[in-house]
Formats: structure tokens, sequence, C-alpha cells
């Protein structure tokens, strides 16, 4: 039996291109702040161009700030024309 991993994640991120396929998550806990979790994705995503994380609803585009990270779907935009990230 397959356990389904994402099963508790309060945290989701996609490429907005294709925002119905999560490319990961977390749990959230109150040690994360905006700055931790843009630092942990330059770990998993490598982009050739540069991108922004914008918290989807409200367009709220993350920076790299010691405030705690809001649960909820986050989509990585590139900020290259086209918007894919590669």
């Amino acid at each position: 039996m397959v356990d389904n991993r994402s099963l508790g994640r309060t945290v989701h991120f996609y490429n907005a291109l294709s925002p119905d396929d999560a490319l990961g998550g977390l749990i959230l806990n109150q040690s994360v702040t905006e700055k931790n979790f843009l630092f942990m994705l330059e770990i998993l995503i490598v982009a050739s161009n540069p991108y922004s994380l914008s918290l989807r609803g409200s367009g709220e585009v993350l920076t790299p700030s010691d405030a705690p990270l809001k649960p909820g779907q986050y989509d990585i935009r590139s900020n290259a024309p086209g918007g894919a990230i590669e």
C-alpha cells in the first residue's frame, strides 16, 4: 500500500503554467518564514531564469523577510518572457 505523502501538508507550490500539478509542499510550523521557504526552493528548483513566488488567490509576492509563511498554494513564475520555469 502506497501512502499519500502530501496528506497534512499546509503549503503547496506549483509551476504557474501547470496550476493543477503540485511540485511539492510542506507541513507548516511556526519557525518557517518567507525567507526560509524561498531558501528551500532555491535548493529544490533549478531555474535558468530568475523567478518569483506568489500566494495564489491574493497575488501577494513573497520577499525574503522574517514574516511567518502563510499556509496556502504558491505559484512560481519566471521573470523571463513566457513565464515558464525550466
